[in-house]
């Protein structure tokens, strides 16, 4: 995944043959953002290999806040007009992951039992 997104993002770059490479300064910084990406990546694989995803999605969800709270103290962002909505999109996506998800449970769950019962 993360080669492919190294391919569009040189694509998407370079689509007017205008690519500006950044100074060897800065490099540090970019493979500190790489590698804490991966890193990320592949945290949140094994903690759904872990535990259900029922539960890791919450905790997966806190990563908003917490990005709003740093960008706030940090960078000096201010919180605008379309924050609340992207919130509020982002956590009923959530929700309805989870509503299905645990829907899904019941239903198999229940099935089961109805495929016991005999009618005849």
């Amino acid at each position: 995944m993360t080669m492919m997104q190294m391919i569009f993002g040189l694509v998407c770059a370079g689509i007017d043959s205008d690519i500006c490479f950044l100074p060897a300064s800065n490099l540090i910084w970019v493979l500190a953002i790489a590698i804490a990406g991966l890193l990320a990546h592949l945290c949140l694989t094994r903690a759904l290999t872990l535990a259900p995803a029922t539960i890791v999605a919450p905790i997966d969800f806190l990563r908003l806040p917490v990005i709003v709270v740093v960008g706030f103290c940090v960078f000096g962002e201010t919180v605008d007009q379309f924050l609340p909505y992207g919130v509020i999109l982002i956590f009923l996506g959530k929700y309805a992951n989870i509503i299905a998800e645990n829907g899904s449970a019941w239903a198999k769950r229940n099935y089961s039992k109805l495929s016991q019962i005999s009618y005849f």
